[in-house]
């Protein structure tokens, strides 16, 4: 059974946002710039590593009306970078490459479970619970019905989107997300703790890296970047995205205010909010938001991250991506 949905090319997809009711506004360098609900902009491709203009920047938080822009970068010389960004491109992508426990893990989850394309429709009555145990060990608030909603409510429809579900009994012990635009992937994954055992995140991650990267025009499949919150534990999760065949390349992520609220933005009022929210974490540290807010903080602060922290040497990056010679924005 071929388990990889053909691509749909990023303008499509963006018109497909859009279509939902997601500002997006296209930049140079074939990226778009994407809002979200809490008014985050963010760069599409996640790993596009150039150098946005500062007019390129202002131009599309003014269209999205986004009060915060992100996008990644490479470090800057003699920087540790404060982010990971999880890429794969080498060919071929086989279990006999992988560790050992990663093959057995592959082998109990293929013997187990029924791994195969997932629809929409299955995916909305299924794959609430399997949302929602994973955000909530991933430590946040949002593991609810109305949470699954509003995270895949743009979902519906939306071209260069695809879904591989992993059965167990007629329930839905886990699914991987796929956004495959052009010639790049970017995955996603979600399961239920009670499936754990039958290691449905590595059956589904094997199944979707070994399907495109089988494929000659796709180029790079994407795990996205890891938080930058400062002390939040990663470290599981970076192992296992090791683990699984994913590089780790050590990047810059940028944070941005709005022109209009940047001016106000000096370390003297960002250091007193940046203490706020994390003394309210300490009665809330559940709160996608003030988690949220934090990371966003200690990015635009320069606060130590768990990447700047690790002593873990990076493996070498499958894919280089040339930072253009531009002025890089920041807070001061």
């Amino acid at each position: 059974m071929n388990l990889v949905a053909g691509p749909s090319t990023l303008q499509q997809y963006v018109f497909g946002l859009q279509a939902a009711g997601i500002p997006v506004f296209q930049g140079e360098h074939g990226a778009y710039w994407v809002s979200s609900a809490d008014r985050v902009m963010k760069r599409l491709p996640t790993f596009n590593l150039t150098v946005p203009t500062a007019e390129e920047v202002d131009a599309a938080m003014l269209a999205t009306g986004s009060l915060i822009g992100s996008y990644v970068t490479e470090p800057p010389p003699g920087a540790a970078g404060n982010a990971w960004l999880y890429l794969r491109g080498d060919r071929p992508y086989s279990l006999e490459q992988r560790p050992a426990a990663m093959q057995r893990n592959v082998r109990r989850a293929i013997r187990e479970l029924a791994i195969e394309p997932l629809s929409v429709t299955e995916l909305m009555r299924h794959g609430a619970r399997a949302f929602c145990e994973t955000r909530r060990r991933n430590g946040l608030d949002d593991g609810t019905l109305n949470g699954f909603h509003r995270y895949f409510e743009h979902h519906v429809g939306c071209p260069g989107r695809a879904y591989l579900g992993a059965w167990k009994n007629g329930g839905l012990a886990g699914f991987v997300t796929i956004v495959h635009v052009d010639d790049w992937a970017e995955l996603g994954s979600f399961s239920m703790t009670s499936m754990l055992r039958y290691r449905p995140n590595d059956g589904l991650l094997y199944a979707a890296l070994s399907g495109y990267l089988a494929d000659p025009n796709c180029r790079v499949v994407c795990y996205g970047l890891s938080s930058i919150e400062p002390g939040c534990e990663t470290s599981g999760l970076h192992r296992f995205k090791l683990k699984v065949g994913f590089d780790a390349q050590r990047v810059h992520r940028a944070f941005v205010l709005h022109p209009r609220v940047r001016p106000f933005a000096t370390r003297a009022t960002l250091a007193p909010a940046y203490s706020a929210v994390r003394a309210a974490l300490r009665f809330r540290p559940c709160n996608r938001r003030l988690k949220k807010i934090g990371g966003l903080l200690a990015g635009m602060l320069r606060v130590p991250s768990p990447v700047a922290a690790s002593g873990a040497e990076p493996r070498p990056a499958t894919i280089a991506v040339a930072a253009l010679n531009r002025k890089q924005l920041s807070v001061t």
